[in-house]
């Protein structure tokens, strides 16, 4: 008889690998727009050789590159133009929606802790709601069980910092939200993609207005 099959994951831990990584992300954006990422010979002489993250070893850029060509996979080549050429505020929201269609944990944090929290004028966040948050999304996905307490760790000071990185909180020592207005160019791309969630996890007030 065979066994059932096991539950596919909700969630990853992947952001682990780093934030937002902006002007990483710009760069490897760039080489996305060229085709470098399909030839395998001309993306590893781009991150290793040419160094073009300024990484201090090869191996570090290598799972700095992937994580964002994971994530920038995610959007089309106009997402990539955004974000290779776009101003410094659609960049940086252009580079959050890839990230949060990359990371369920991220979009869940933010639309089901960090707005409604706002909404109900409590402004600050606590280390505390992260922790009532994941032990959720534990008893949704077991898969998160797994995962080492460092790792935990490590998955909420990343997630904190995005927020940082995003502009929704002025840093991980005082985590007062503070709701970011999404651009017409973001908001009408997610739009024209059908990702009205990234929207509404980017900028509630605004998915509700649409």
């Amino acid at each position: 008889m065979r066994a059932p099959a096991k539950p596919q994951p909700i969630y990853n831990a992947q952001i682990t690998g780093g934030g937002l990584l902006i002007p990483e992300s710009q760069v490897v954006a760039g080489l996305m727009l060229a085709g470098t990422h399909d030839d395998l010979k001309r993306w590893q002489k781009a991150i290793r050789d040419d160094n073009v993250l300024q990484k201090r070893s090869w191996r570090s850029a290598d799972r700095m590159a992937g994580l964002i060509r994971n994530r920038l996979l995610l959007l089309d080549a106009e997402g990539w133009r955004l974000i290779s050429r776009g101003s410094a505020e659609i960049r940086i929201q252009m580079v959050l929606g890839s990230a949060l269609l990359h990371s369920r944990l991220l979009r869940d944090f933010l639309t089901e802790i960090v707005w409604p929290k706002h909404r109900r004028f409590e402004k600050n966040l606590e280390i505390q709601d992260w922790t009532v948050f994941f032990a959720e999304c534990v008893h949704r996905d077991s898969n998160l069980a797994a995962l080492s307490p460092s790792t935990v760790k490590k998955v909420r000071e990343v997630a904190l910092r995005v927020l940082v990185e995003a502009g929704i909180v002025p840093s991980v020592r005082s985590l007062q939200v503070a709701p970011i207005s999404i651009t017409p160019t973001v908001a009408a791309y997610f739009e024209a993609r059908g990702n009205h969630d990234i929207i509404k996890a980017i900028d509630p007030m605004q998915a509700r207005a649409r």
